[in-house]
């Protein structure tokens, strides 16, 4: 059964960070599947995407910001009351930033931000939706990232933020069993966004191939339909994975900071910047 069929099950959808890169490639991945399908994107800055108002609804909110969630969430509750009542409920964890440097290269407010979006937005929101999951079923992804798989210097509060996400993830997914409410966690390498500029890059980094988000969204939900755990994109992501996983701690954590390094010597080469996305 594709995912074209399996989203036929769904009532409505819930994604976050839709505004632009990934989670504005999965709303758009959503209606190709079922155009009339409700979305409500959840992120500070409003979607710029041609879709019906019936079908994709904002709701302006800064998930790194307890008080906020908050108070947005009444709004949330009342698009899901507001589905049809046979149906289940998606609901795709996607914002996030990074922050590329060394430890405490950046400002801790940076860095505060970053740990307050990435984990403690998604848990308090994922833990406001809960009785709405419960109630009628469905499913959860959390956006985390081939970098969960292992220490990543110069990357390192980013890394630990994807890190957490993963294992939440499946943690999450094992309590929810029985209630029928899966949980996938993303976890793809590279895409083509607007992330390394946002993570502190000052131009393009030509030796990073990222992803298209449109493919990788569909891999998302083509994982997310099909009841997955986790989710990487692609054969060479895949073996990255289970190399980092089975490698010590210690050897894994020494070559990606040797990668990584690298990088941090790209980031000041002369040259123009050019755009992510």
């Amino acid at each position: 059964m594709d995912a074209a069929r399996r989203i036929e099950g769904f009532a409505g959808a819930i994604v976050t960070g839709a505004s632009s890169g990934l989670g504005e490639a999965i709303v758009k991945k959503i209606r190709e599947l079922k155009a009339n399908l409700p979305i409500l994107s959840i992120s500070r800055s409003e979607p710029v995407l041609h879709i019906p108002e019936f079908t994709l609804k904002h709701v302006s909110c800064d998930l790194s910001n307890q008080a906020r969630i908050i108070s947005c969430f009444p709004e949330v509750k009342g698009f899901v009351e507001g589905l049809e009542e046979n149906g289940k409920l998606l609901l795709v964890n996607n914002s996030g930033i990074g922050a590329y440097g060394e430890f405490p290269e950046d400002e801790f407010a940076k860095l505060g931000a970053m740990i307050d979006l990435n984990v403690r937005g998604v848990v308090h929101l994922t833990f406001l939706m809960m009785p709405l999951l419960k109630a009628r079923g469905g499913a959860i992804v959390n956006v985390s990232s081939l970098a969960a798989f292992q220490a990543t210097p110069y990357l390192s509060v980013y890394g630990a933020t994807k890190a957490f996400l993963l294992h939440w993830s499946l943690s999450l997914r094992e309590e929810l069993r029985p209630s029928g409410v899966t949980v996938l966690a993303a976890c793809p390498g590279p895409v083509r966004t607007n992330f390394f500029r946002a993570a502190g890059f000052k131009r393009r980094l030509d030796n990073v191939s990222g992803r298209n988000p449109d493919e990788v969204a569909s891999a998302v939900l083509q994982a997310c339909f099909k009841g997955r755990a986790i989710m990487t994109f692609g054969f060479r992501d895949w073996l990255l994975a289970a190399w980092a996983s089975r490698l010590p701690k210690t050897w894994s954590s020494r070559l990606s900071g040797a990668a990584l390094r690298r990088l941090r010597l790209d980031r000041f080469k002369e040259g123009p910047d050019k755009d992510e996305t």
